[in-house]
């Protein structure tokens, strides 16, 4: 890898996965570097509503703490709530503190193998150093095509508009970090879908 770098961080709920994406100072698209699996899950499909409901959030985010003396070996904690999250969750109490970390052990959470928590906290501190301000973590339900669209769609009917939205985002987004900033800053209807 050149010297300089930025990173990229899309999970996927129902596959379990994280994939860790990176992109050279001297390249214009990330790359698909690694995959770690989540080594728990907590919830099910679809966005975290409230506090204390175990869910998972989807959507988009950016690392917000970076915790080297986490109680879950390490962790990279994420901006929930964002905007988009507290126009959902309307009156109730969001929740917060979501982070990927290492320890196996979660109730909303995105926890990886200690191993995989320390090589990707170190991507994470060098991406930083690099001049990375935010990196961002999209967090999916499933891989959305159209297949896995209309099978998720069958059990989770209410989630329509939300997940179409994101199929929709996915399929034009060049720039990760572009849509996501879109959607934090603007409060944007597609992204509030759901």
């Amino acid at each position: 890898m050149d010297k300089g770098f930025s990173l990229y961080i899309a999970a996927y709920k129902a596959d379990g996965r994280l994939e860790i994406w990176l992109r050279g100072s001297a390249q214009k698209q990330y790359r698909l570097f690694k995959i770690f699996p989540f080594c728990k899950h907590s919830g099910i499909l679809g966005p975290k509503l409230k506090e204390g409901d175990k869910q998972t959030p989807e959507g988009f985010y950016y690392i917000t703490v970076f915790n080297p003396l986490s109680n879950f070996h390490l962790s990279l904690g994420i901006n929930y709530p964002n905007n988009i999250d507290l126009l959902r969750s309307a009156n109730q109490k969001p929740g917060n503190d979501i982070y990927i970390h290492g320890k196996c052990e979660t109730v909303g959470c995105i926890p990886i193998t200690d191993d995989k928590m320390k090589e990707l906290y170190v991507l994470a501190v060098e991406a930083r150093n690099e001049g990375q301000d935010q990196i961002p973590v999209h967090i999916f339900p499933f891989k959305i095509t159209d297949i896995n669209l209309d099978r998720y769609l069958t059990q989770f009917p209410q989630h329509r508009s939300f997940w179409t939205n994101l199929q929709w985002v996915k399929r034009r987004t060049k720039n990760a970090k572009a849509f996501h900033d879109k959607c934090e800053n603007n409060q944007d209807s597609l992204c509030l879908a759901g």
